[in-house]
C-alpha cells in the first residue's frame, strides 16, 4: 500500500511540475491554423500590382499587451489585424521560413527579440523575394510567413517586432534595415536566443548571418550591398530553376522523336512487305503458295500447247513440200 502511494505521489509531481509544459503545449497541435490545407495560404487569385515607392513609417505602440502563456486547449484571438504582443503559446517557433506560421506561435518569438516578416499570399513575387532576402541577411532570429489579415490593397508587406509594426508596399533595403537595427532585440526576453521547438510547415530553417553570430549581435551587416547581392542571388536562382525545366523539355522532345522514327520505320516495313508480296500470315502464305503453284502449272500447260502447235505447223509444212 505504501508503494502505491509513493508511485501516485511521484506521478502527480511529474505531471504538475516536470511535464507541465508538455501537457499544456504538445507542439504538434494545429489548433491555431485557420485551415489544414497549405493551399489556403497560397495566392488563388490575381496578384497585387507592384507599387514601388517610399515605405510608410513603422507604427510602434506605446503600450503592449502582457505576454501570457496559454495552453493549446484554449483559443487565442487578437483584436489587431497584425498583432505585435499579447498572449501566445508556451513553445515558440523555430526561426526560419514557413508555408504558414500562426501568430499564436511567432508572438512568442517577438518576445525573445525576433523579427517576423509578413506578406500577403498575393503580394508581388519580386517583393516577397526581397522580403525574404532582407530577413536572411539581417538576423538569424527571423520568421517568414504569409499572413491572411494583411491589407491587400496598399500594404501587403510588414516587419513586426515586439510592440512595433512596420507596414510596406515595397521593400526598401535602406529604410527597412535601419528600422530593424532600431527595433529588433528590443523585447522583454531578448536574452533568449535559443531556437524554438514548433516546426509545423517549416520550409527552411534560419542560419547564422555572415558577419554576425547566433546571438545576432550585429544586425543587418553589410547592408550597403543588399541590392547588388539580391540581384545576383535572384539571377542565380533563375538559372538554377530554369536549367532542370530545359533539360526535361529536351528529354521529352528526344523521346518523342525516337517514337516518331520507330513508328515511321514500322509503317515503311509494312508498306514494303505489301508491295513486294510478302505474306503477313500463314493463311496468306498458303494462299499465295497455291496461287503461285497454279500459275506455274498453267504456264507449263501453255508451254506444252505451244510446243504441240509448233510441231503440227512443222508437219503441215513438210506435207506441203512433199505434195509439190
Amino acid at each position: 500500500m505504501t508503494t502505491c502511494r509513493v508511485v501516485i505521489v511521484i506521478s502527480v509531481f511529474y505531471a504538475l511540475f516536470v511535464d507541465a509544459e508538455g501537457l499544456c503545449d504538445d507542439i504538434t497541435t494545429t489548433i491555431d491554423l485557420p485551415s489544414s490545407s497549405k493551399t489556403r495560404y497560397k495566392c488563388s487569385g490575381k496578384r497585387i500590382a507592384n507599387r514601388i515607392g517610399t515605405s510608410p513609417p513603422g507604427n510602434c505602440t506605446k503600450s503592449t499587451h502582457p505576454p501570457i502563456h496559454v495552453c493549446t486547449s484554449e483559443k487565442i484571438t487578437y483584436n489587431e489585424s497584425v498583432p505585435s504582443s499579447g498572449a501566445h503559446r508556451l513553445e515558440w517557433a523555430a526561426y526560419g521560413e514557413y508555408d504558414y506560421c500562426p501568430p499564436q506561435r511567432w508572438i512568442h518569438n517577438l518576445e525573445h527579440g525576433g523579427v517576423v516578416f509578413l506578406y500577403h499570399p498575393c503580394a508581388p513575387e519580386v517583393e516577397v523575394d526581397r522580403l525574404k532576402f532582407l530577413a536572411r541577411s539581417c538576423l538569424r532570429r527571423h520568421i517568414i510567413t504569409p499572413h491572411l489579415n494583411m491589407t491587400k490593397e496598399m500594404v501587403p508587406l510588414a516587419l513586426v517586432t515586439w510592440g512595433c509594426v512596420y507596414t510596406m508596399s515595397h521593400v526598401n533595403f535602406t529604410l527597412s534595415s535601419a528600422w530593424i537595427r532600431e527595433h529588433a532585440l528590443q523585447a522583454p526576453e531578448a536574452a533568449v536566443s535559443l531556437d524554438g521547438q514548433y516546426r509545423h510547415w517549416l520550409i527552411q530553417k534560419a542560419s547564422e548571418v555572415n558577419g554576425s553570430n547566433d546571438k545576432d549581435e550585429v544586425l543587418c551587416p553589410n547592408s550597403d550591398g543588399f541590392l547588388q547581392r539580391f540581384l545576383a542571388t535572384r539571377k542565380q536562382n533563375e538559372i538554377v530553376t530554369n536549367t532542370p525545366r530545359t533539360t526535361t523539355t529536351n528529354f521529352y522532345w528526344g523521346i518523342g522523336v525516337l517514337i516518331f522514327l520507330f513508328l515511321s520505320i514500322v509503317f515503311a516495313l509494312l508498306f514494303c512487305r505489301r508491295q513486294l508480296g510478302y505474306p503477313r500470315s500463314a493463311r496468306e502464305h498458303r494462299a499465295v503458295f497455291t496461287k503461285d503453284s497454279q500459275f506455274s502449272v498453267d504456264s507449263g500447260q501453255v508451254a506444252l500447247l505451244s510446243s504441240r502447235t509448233e510441231n503440227v505447223s512443222n508437219n503441215d509444212d513438210d506435207d506441203s513440200d512433199t505434195t509439190d
